[in-house]
């Protein structure tokens, strides 16, 4: 976990994490003892994957765009671009949603406020 303005002072097995600029210590919560914060990783386990799913089936997209830009286009190839786009598409757009808001619910539990 990191927090702006957080020392690296804080070592492991401590029972507090690091301290905010402002020199407050914020508790580090173990996982495995909060229900709440094991489903939140799991969710960010997820997104991790969904993103790196949805970021290559872009990346085959393109690669195949400009393989049949030089090769030319089938209808094969064409099914194979749009599949990709869509399949990307659908994955990648809860991945992102989804990561934001684990990102938004570690940044509340810190007492950060939501950054705005």
């Amino acid at each position: 976990m990191s927090c702006a303005g957080a020392s690296l002072s804080a070592r492991s097995g401590d029972e507090f994490g690091p301290t905010t600029s402002t020199g407050s210590v914020w508790r580090v919560p173990d996982p495995a003892a909060d229900p709440v914060l094991a489903r939140r990783a799991a969710i960010a386990r997820l997104v991790a994957v969904g993103q790196r799913v949805g970021y290559g089936l872009f990346g085959v997209a393109m690669v195949l765009f400009f393989v049949g830009l030089a090769a030319g286009y089938t209808q094969v190839l064409t099914n194979v671009i749009v599949g990709c786009l869509l399949g990307g598409s659908l994955i990648l757009a809860p991945a992102i949603i989804l990561g934001y808001a684990v990102k938004a619910a570690e940044r509340d539990e810190q007492g950060l406020g939501t950054g705005h």
